[in-house]
């Protein structure tokens, strides 16, 4: 299986950064300390960037906030907002992420699948060989 090969999509750019989507992930080319994403924050009622960020978390409610990336831009610590038409503009590398990691998650269960299928040949007649497929 050929690995993933990246073709990064420019969400959000000023003169002091840009963001851009690559496969499954946003990208910064600032030091990041946290990138939150709408769906993970509002799926999990525990999840830190609830009380860690309140006003990204009221954004994410209303629906102003896609996406947010905590960074330090110039040695000052802040937030980059993803709107949902910036974090939109990114769906075709997502998908293409998402296609592909579907088809890793098949030929490794199909690997799996091999590795245990007893064949005659296994030690002991136990029909799994963890040797097999190393």
């Amino acid at each position: 299986m050929q690995n993933f090969d990246p073709r990064p999509i420019v969400i959000r750019q000023t003169p002091k950064f840009v963001v851009t989507q690559e496969g499954g992930r946003l990208v910064a080319n600032v030091k990041t300390l946290y990138i939150g994403i709408r769906s993970e924050i509002l799926a999990n009622e525990r999840h830190f960037a609830r009380k860690s960020y309140p006003k990204m978390l009221e954004g994410m409610i209303s629906g102003e906030v896609e996406a947010f990336i905590a960074a330090e831009i110039d040695g000052q610590r802040g937030v980059i907002v993803i709107t949902p038409e910036q974090y939109s503009a990114g769906r075709p590398e997502r998908d293409r992420w998402n296609e592909w990691s579907a088809a890793l998650a098949t030929y490794r269960a199909s690997c799996e699948a091999a590795a245990r299928h007893f064949d005659g040949q296994n030690e002991n007649g136990e029909g799994y060989n963890p040797c097999r497929n190393g």
